[in-house]
């Protein structure tokens, strides 16, 4: 197996200039352990990487550090390796992610591999590891801290002795642990190495470890604690005995070895106990809850025969990277465009921008003293690059998943290396809606209870943050059980942001604790705020009913142009109904397919290497001759 067949393909960049902090944030946005360093963002030549050691070494609010002061260049994996070379490599360097590069002459980045990436793949292959039981990997060196050390002391053996991870103990009892992932995530305790003044005393460990842990034990099965790392992205597991004392440390390391090349030579095989199967616990819900907690369930529908290419858009409109974005909302709104093609400037399409991402890229989040002092201004800072290609023969099915599986509402189409259009999330809701009636109902799709409400005191940083938790583009706006307003995603971007005199409008509440007998109003305090969601919600459109067909409700969408509508049962709001629902159906009906071409795939590549170990097994079989 090589690097290219298991190796992450969509993964976050940086360049040479950007800021470590802002690195440090796209690592916590993203999750990811390695960000690439590029000399553009465009070519992809290979300039270095970060990983999470590197973007904690800045332990200052104000540093103005760059990429270029801390990446690391090597070691690097090449897309023809083997995975066993790139474990290899990953192991020795003490690395959990490396980038892939074409090859030693052309420095491109084309990917990441992370032991993640290689158990999932030996994983989903089939692969059983040649240890069984994690007494034959586990490592009993470890490092363990108390929990009222200091912070800046587990910080140094992060940055300098590159340790996964330290236990945390209170007395002889495993309290906790931490790891670089909660340095990332967590700001607090940066301690100002670069000083700022006076030096404040740093932070004690217990304040930002991870309380309560996960363990495992000598004896338990090496293919269940791969499951488990793959699934939550641990480094590693302490392994415990029956009294809860710690013997040592499960790695990622150690499990990609016992799949590799087996138990460690010092380490002695021990029996390995079954795991008991989960138990199914069945409780009682009201009809009330149960219509406001859980969907309506139906069979798969069965894939249609429509192509991209019977639903994509031909005509397209394409703007400079460096426009503004200003420009690109006059645009989408004198166009009716939901997306533009980006140019870099050379006739070269690099990406798009969407009403999605300008939506983010204007949004305030937040209190107003903790607003970044610049926003973005120009289309390169929030366009999508190199976005997800489909191909025009593939089904819209097809389409949707890759939608859902990138959070994209567009696909570019083309043949080879030539564009032939864009399919959007509003394309294949047209599809739906002509050609798909009694496929399923309301009840079916939406989202129940109040997952997609807010209030009209809501701020639109809340607004959009539930929008991209839930994957809605739209959202109801409700006083109580009635729905008051709408929140459209392809309306937000074209309410006037700027207040009179520059910088971002903003509103004053009172917030008025209760009345006197004289009626003078009493107020509690006076909010200054951003724009609240009642600045952004339009009239609602007329609520659809659960047990209605999910085209008359994509009707409704297309004639009161919005992404959603409010879903009303016994005047009663029970929930929302949007485009994006209609993209997740779709992308359930290429699942069932998606799945036998995987299990066919795999019945081939079985049958090939039993067919191969035949031929071997004939060539060594000595000839006896009459």
């Amino acid at each position: 197996m090589k690097v290219w067949e298991v190796m992450e393909r969509d993964y976050p960049k940086v360049t040479l200039r950007t800021k470590i902090l802002e690195a440090k944030a796209l690592m916590k946005r993203t999750g990811t352990r390695i960000l690439p360093v590029l000399r553009d963002l465009y070519d992809g030549v290979f300039e270095g990487f970060l990983t999470r050691y590197d973007v904690i070494k800045v332990t200052s609010l104000i540093s103005d550090a760059r990429a270029v002061d801390f990446m690391r260049i090597h070691p690097v994996l090449y897309l023809d390796m083997d995975i066993d070379e790139a474990a290899k490599v990953m192991v020795e360097s003490g690395l959990k992610a490396l980038p892939v590069l074409k090859s030693p002459q052309e420095p491109i980045c084309v990917g990441t591999l992370s032991l993640r990436d290689l158990l999932r793949a030996l994983i989903s292959l089939g692969y059983s590891p040649k240890a069984k039981s994690i007494n034959e990997v586990y490592t009993p060196e470890y490092v363990g801290v108390d929990a009222d050390e200091r912070i800046n002391r587990v910080w140094a053996k992060f940055v300098e002795d590159h340790v996964p991870a330290v236990l945390v103990f209170k007395g002889d009892r495993l309290w906790g642990i931490i790891t670089p992932k909660d340095l990332v995530d967590q700001r607090a305790w940066m301690f100002h190495r670069e000083a700022e003044g006076k030096l404040p005393t740093p932070g004690k460990v217990k304040r930002f470890m991870t309380r309560g842990v996960v363990v495992a034990q000598v004896n338990m099965p090496v293919d269940e604690v791969a499951k488990f790392m793959v699934e939550h992205d641990f480094s590693l597991l302490p392994v415990v005995d029956d009294e809860g004392r710690v013997m040592g440390v499960v790695t990622q390391e150690d499990v990609v070895r016992a799949y590799l090349w087996g138990g460690k030579p010092s380490m002695e095989p021990v029996p390995v106990f079954a795991p008991a199967p989960p138990l199914v616990v069945e409780t009682y819900q009201a009809s009330r809850s149960m219509l406001q907690q859980v969907l309506v369930s139906k069979p798969i529908a069965a894939a249609s025969r429509i192509k991209v290419s019977d639903v994509m858009d031909k005509e397209l409109c394409v703007v400079k990277a460096r426009d503004t974005i200003a420009r690109a909302r006059r645009l989408m709104l004198k166009t009716g465009k939901t997306h533009l093609l980006v140019d870099d400037g050379s006739g070269r399409i690099i990406g798009y921008v969407s009403r999605r991402g300008i939506l983010r890229a204007l949004t305030v989040k937040g209190p107003l003293w903790r607003r970044r002092a610049r926003d973005p201004e120009f289309l390169e800072m929030i366009a999508t690059f190199n976005p997800p290609v489909v191909s025009p023969d593939a089904s819209i099915e097809e389409a949707a998943a890759l939608m859902l599986y990138h959070n994209v509402d567009a696909l570019l189409v083309k043949e080879g290396e030539s564009l032939l259009g864009m399919l959007t999330k509003n394309d294949l809701a047209r599809e739906y809606m002509q050609s798909m009636a009694g496929r399923a109902f309301v009840e079916n799709l939406m989202h129940p209870g109040r997952m997609g409400v807010v209030t009209r005191h809501h701020s639109m940083g809340h607004v959009v943050r539930v929008m991209e938790m839930n994957y809605l583009d739209a959202l109801v706006v409700a006083d109580g059980e009635r729905p008051i307003g709408l929140i459209s995603e392809n309306k937000m971007i074209f309410t006037p942001l700027e207040g009179r005199y520059g910088g971002i409008k903003r509103r004053r509440i009172l917030w008025v604790r209760k009345l006197e007998r004289a009626g003078r109003k009493m107020g509690r305090y006076v909010k200054v705020t951003p724009l609240l969601a009642e600045d952004f919600m339009v009239e609602p459109p007329p609520p659809v009913s659960p047990r209605v067909d999910v085209v008359e409700a994509l009707r409704i969408m297309f004639e009161h142009d919005v992404d959603g509508v409010p879903v009303v049962d016994q005047d009663r709001l029970v929930g929302i109904i949007t485009k994006s629902d209609v993209i997740r159906e779709l992308a359930r009906s290429s699942v069932k397919p998606m799945e036998e071409r995987v299990e066919e795939a795999l019945r081939q590549a079985k049958a090939g290497i039993k067919a191969k170990r035949q031929t071997m097994t004939n060539r060594k079989a000595p000839s006896i001759s009459p």
